[in-house]
Order: C-alpha cells, then sequence, then structure tokens
C-alpha cells in the first residue's frame, strides 16, 4: 500500500508539473502576438497554440483576441504590398477557424453572428438585408461590442471594398468570400451539434426553454442571413454553392429530427430546438418565439431551394 501510494503521488507531481509547464508555454505565445511580424508567423503561432490545451478559459479568451487582432490587420507581403488571392484566402480561412475555436461554445455562436451581421452586412443589397432580422440583434458577448464593431477589419472589409468598387478581381473575390462562408457555415453547425454530444461522447443536460430560445434565435438568423447571401451574383462561386447545400441540410438535420442518433452511443437524443415542442405547457409559452424562429429558417431554405432550381435550369444551357 505504500509503495502504491508513493507512485499515485508521483504521478500526480508529474501530472501537474505537466500543466504548469503548458500554461507556462500558452502565456508566452499570447505574448509573442504583439510581436508578429507577418501573417505567416500568426497561423504557425497559433498553430503551435492549438496542440495545448488551454489550462484556463481566460487563456483562451486572451489568444481569441490577439487572434481577432489578426484578423483586423492588413497583412503585407516582403515587398510591403498587401497580400491577396490564395495567400489571403488560406490566411482567412486559418485565422477565422482558430478565432471560432478559442471561443466558448456558449458564445462561438454570438461571435459568427456578430461577423456576419456587423462585418459582412454590406456585401447583401439593402432591400434583401432588410428580410432579415439579424442585423438588428446585438451580440450579448462580453469580447465583441461597440469597440470592434466600429473597428475596421481589413480581412472582410477588403471584400466589401472589391465588389462595392469593381469586379475586376471577382474570382479572387469570390474564393475569398466562399471560404469565409464555409467556415462561418461549419462552425455554427459543430457549435449546434455540442448541444447534443461532448466530445467525450456524453450526453449534455437538456437546456432550458430560454437557453434554446436564444441558441436557436441567433442560429435561425445567421442561416436566414446565409440564405440571402446566395442571392447576391457577386458573391456566388461553385464551392460556396455546394457549402450551402451540405450545411444547410445539416442544420436542417440538427433542428429538425426529432430523435438525432448519437452514433457513439446506443441512444437517441431529442436535439433542442425539439425539445422546445416536447412539452405542451412549455410550448405554450414560447409560441410566439418558436414561430419568429421558423420564419428565419424558413427565408434561408427558400433561398437554398431556389438556387438548387437555378442550378439545374442553367446546367441545361
Amino acid at each position: 500500500m505504500t509503495l502504491l501510494e508513493r507512485a499515485l503521488i508521483e504521478e500526480e507531481s508529474e501530472r501537474s508539473a505537466g500543466s504548469e509547464a503548458e500554461k507556462t508555454i500558452y502565456e508566452y505565445l499570447i505574448d509573442m502576438c504583439e510581436v508578429v511580424p507577418n501573417v505567416t508567423v500568426a497561423m504557425a503561432l497559433l498553430d503551435c497554440a492549438a496542440t495545448i490545451q488551454s489550462p484556463r478559459e481566460e487563456l483562451s479568451n486572451r489568444l481569441a483576441r490577439n487572434t481577432l487582432e489578426f484578423l483586423r490587420k492588413e497583412w503585407v507581403d516582403k515587398e510591403g504590398k498587401p497580400i491577396k488571392g490564395a495567400v489571403l484566402t488560406s490566411a482567412v480561412r486559418k485565422l477565422l477557424g482558430h478565432y471560432l475555436n478559442l471561443r466558448p461554445v456558449n458564445y462561438r455562436l454570438c461571435a459568427i453572428q456578430w461577423i456576419l451581421a456587423k462585418k459582412l452586412a454590406d456585401l447583401v443589397p439593402h432591400d434583401e438585408r432588410r428580410k432579415s432580422k439579424v442585423y438588428e440583434q446585438e451580440s450579448d458577448d462580453p469580447d465583441l461590442g461597440d469597440k470592434e464593431t466600429k473597428q475596421i477589419f481589413a480581412c472582410f472589409t477588403s471584400l466589401v471594398k472589391v465588389l462595392l468598387r469593381c469586379l475586376v478581381y471577382i474570382c479572387t473575390f469570390r474564393g475569398t468570400f466562399g471560404t469565409i462562408y464555409k467556415v462561418l457555415f461549419v462552425a455554427m453547425n459543430d457549435a449546434l451539434a455540442n448541444d447534443v454530444l461532448q466530445p467525450s461522447g456524453t450526453i449534455l443536460r437538456k437546456p432550458s426553454a430560454q437557453e434554446c430560445l436564444r441558441t436557436w434565435n441567433i442560429a435561425a438568423g445567421c442561416v436566414s442571413l446565409f440564405g440571402l447571401m446566395l442571392r447576391v451574383r457577386e458573391l456566388r462561386s461553385t464551392s460556396l454553392l455546394v457549402a450551402a447545400i451540405k450545411e444547410g441540410r445539416r442544420f436542417l438535420a440538427l433542428m429538425c429530427n426529432k430523435k438525432t442518433v448519437l452514433y457513439q452511443l446506443d441512444s437517441y437524443s431529442s436535439s433542442s430546438f425539439m425539445h422546445l415542442l416536447e412539452d405542451k405547457a412549455r410550448l405554450a409559452t414560447v409560441t410566439e418565439n418558436v414561430v419568429e424562429i421558423i420564419k428565419s429558417v424558413q427565408i434561408g431554405n427558400r433561398n437554398f431551394q431556389n438556387i438548387c432550381v437555378h442550378a439545374k435550369v442553367m446546367s441545361q444551357y
């Protein structure tokens, strides 16, 4: 028993020492963000940090704020010219993916909503934009306030400038925008999937009605906007349309399946949206909110269906 006790104590000491070392390295990487010389180093730094499990949410949030600063910068090449084309597309994809992964799951949807409504809003004509209330919604993410909203994010605003100014670089523009579109849509669905299944394979607790309404109100508004963006011809590309249809179907499956199969377990679980409808007494108190959510989803779904019909018709010519 004495030997066993000593072995357990030694193992615990080694584990604690390892955690402290990881924390030190993580803090060092955060400090290095202030002196990153170019976007290649920025991506390498974030890739390195991704291999370390942050010991505290506070550290992840600090690194997320630095990643947001990376998205705000207008990165240049060795000659001092702004990067563009495939280099810009790859950088935006990695930086945006890292940023969303660093945000806590309960705020990830808010971050996606904020990017769509506050940074990409000008890509959709005003008449179309009025169809989605997502622009009117204020994000309740404490890390995304008025200061961040007023800041210019070069990685996003460069897209708006190209669309509004001319169509000379439209192919490059479509590629970068399609990448942002896909990263945001996939991240949103992944966040919704976390309502049902944790990475460990255990079923999450049933959320409260208010939590469900908050989650699906944000998600429905985002889906509405994802659909509205397909109506802008200058934004469309083959890869974007494929991502829209694939992730649109996945969203509807996450939302509407009364019983979602948990493949890692021999069990089933209702989606958090269907959870709202399971109890008649609860549904009676949230009917108006549920109807608004469904209306927003219908706007997005209608656009997904219309673009499918349009693609089939055009393929015949």
